[in-house]
């Protein structure tokens, strides 16, 4: 049927994100799609080191990272999958450093410069998935985080990604102990205890539909 691929960028593992991730891959699996998950924070990587060795003609590494470490395999996993479904939080108003890191050495070994517009040297085939959860209640806030990975995205991978936004997430089980008055603890609780299941069912419809 497919492999769908599951990337966690969350520091916590089995928190709101990566819930949400299981229960689109769980809608990816019921369609008869193969699935893996992969969390970032178990992985020792760096981001893109600027070395220009992915740019070099009938180099060894020619559209390819040069780099040898734990996201190395992923990567390749990343433009061979049916689909890839990225989950991430939001930490001070962008993805977490990790996030970022992967996705340089996604996008940057397979582009090419070029006069006037955009050459990429091999393209992956699946579909993309973006998964983004916030403590904050408005994501238009933070709209440019998803606007400029679905613009680098369509690049790389056939069609539109998908997105799905969770906000006004918890980040603690107990607001009442954490210094800062901006949020009310009773309010958040309810909040996540009434939303948060609605916000899973929305991520394994996504899963579902991501192979067809």
């Amino acid at each position: 049927m497919g492999l769908v691929l599951g990337i966690n960028g969350s520091s916590r593992k089995n928190w709101s994100t990566g819930k949400l991730l299981d229960s689109a891959l769980n809608g990816a699996a019921s369609t008869g799609a193969e699935t893996k998950r992969i969390d970032l924070v178990e992985l020792s990587y760096t981001g893109c080191l600027s070395c220009f060795a992915c740019k070099i003609k009938g180099g060894e590494s020619f559209a390819h990272c040069v780099l040898k470490d734990d996201l190395s395999p992923i990567l390749e996993k990343v433009f061979e999958a049916d689909a890839v479904i990225y989950a991430q939080p939001i930490y001070h108003w962008d993805v977490p450093g990790r996030v970022r890191n992967m996705f340089e050495r996604t996008w940057f070994p397979p582009f090419m410069y070029q006069k006037d517009k955009m050459i990429t040297a091999y393209k992956g085939k699946g579909k993309i998935a973006l998964i983004y959860t916030c403590n904050i209640v408005d994501p238009t806030k933070v709209s440019y985080v998803e606007e400029t990975n679905k613009d680098y995205f369509r690049r790389f991978f056939p069609g539109e990604p998908e997105v799905l936004w969770s906000t006004d997430t918890m980040q603690f089980e107990d607001y009442s102990i954490m210094a800062g008055n901006q949020f009310d603890p009773e309010q958040k609780k309810t909040h996540y205890e009434e939303q948060f299941p609605i916000d899973l069912e929305r991520a394994f419809e996504l899963g579902k539909k991501l192979l067809y």
